[in-house]
């Protein structure tokens, strides 16, 4: 037909279709216009031989507004909307939303920066609870050392220290 295949020990290893889409490793691109399939083991790696960026830039087009880029020399991912960071996962694993620059030493993980009213919403379903954990441990009351408990079904804040509740507001 009108594709144009590659192959090696007879075996076909690449296929540009009529319509440009790339397959390797298949004959079909399962409706993409770029696919990979070897089966359990699919990847697609960009590196360099030297100690220049590697870029894996994601985006629906040129001028998108939203994409995503993973940069090597900084060892980290970041989802950007417009030139401003959304999200950025660093080299240590910090969790960055709306900044570069993580948070207090003792509380660094996770960043949360706006320039207005910034918070967090801990959404569960209304005979459920949403909770925050504090945890020293894997198993036991380690797991739970701490904690601030919302019992949707009663409409119960609870807090807690050495694994039990401390104070309970209830409705």
């Amino acid at each position: 037909g009108n594709n144009l295949n590659f192959a090696t020990d007879a075996v076909e290893r690449m296929r540009i279709d009529s319509s440009g889409n790339v397959a390797i490793g298949h004959t079909s691109t399962g409706g993409s216009n770029f696919a990979i399939c070897d089966g359990a083991n699919s990847q697609i790696q960009f590196f360099a031989e030297i100690s220049t960026d590697t870029n894996l830039i994601q985006h629906y087009d040129p001028t998108a507004t939203a994409y995503m880029n993973s940069e090597h020399r900084a060892n980290s991912y970041e989802f950007k909307i417009g030139t401003s960071n959304a999200v950025k996962i660093d080299s240590s694993g910090h969790v960055l939303i709306g900044t570069t620059t993580e948070g207090e030493a003792g509380a660094d993980d996770l960043t949360l920066a706006t320039t207005g009213h910034t918070g967090m919403t801990i959404r569960s379903g209304t005979s459920s609870e949403g909770a925050i954990f504090f945890s020293d441990g894997t198993s036991g009351d380690d797991e739970y050392r701490g904690f601030v408990q919302y019992l949707h079904s009663s409409n119960t804040l609870r807090f807690g220290t050495n694994s039990a509740v401390r104070m309970l507001i209830d409705s």
